[in-house]
């Protein structure tokens, strides 16, 4: 099983249409493929970590790279794993709002947020990465 994270910036003009877009083509995408994975959408700033077969995920972190709607772009992490941490998610995500927050402050928000991340499992480095930078990107 091949994974692979990423991490990038949204352009300030993106609006919650554009995401719903990108999940919907995402999701399709993924089950036709079987990609699984999770996408974290927090203040104009992505993560997510794809886990499939290595040909189709680097096809697709290609098409990634080259959407107009995020820039700066990192790849931090490639590597295989015994087993998919995400089995039933064709696209787990997850958008922070100030919705989600309102009745509750950013800093119980985070908190809340911080322990759920280290309660986790993490069975692979990627796995953790993405952890640590979703801690980062919440933060």
């Amino acid at each position: 099983m091949y994974e692979l994270i990423y991490f990038s910036t949204a352009r300030e003009d993106l609006q919650e249409t554009d995401i719903d877009d990108i999940l919907a083509i995402a999701s399709q995408f993924n089950k036709e493929n079987n990609i699984t994975g999770c996408l974290l959408y927090y203040k104009h700033e992505f993560l997510q970590l794809l886990e499939g077969d290595q040909a189709v995920i680097d096809a697709l972190y290609e098409r990634i790279c080259a959407d107009k709607r995020h820039y700066d772009v990192a790849l931090l992490y490639t590597g295989e794993k015994g087993e998919r941490t995400f089995k039933k998610w064709s696209m787990a995500f997850h958008s922070v709002t100030d919705k989600d927050i309102n009745g509750v402050s950013e800093e119980m928000f985070k908190s809340n947020f911080i322990q759920f991340s280290e309660l986790a499992d993490k069975p692979s480095l990627a796995v953790h990465l993405f952890w640590y930078m979703a801690k980062e990107v919440v933060s």
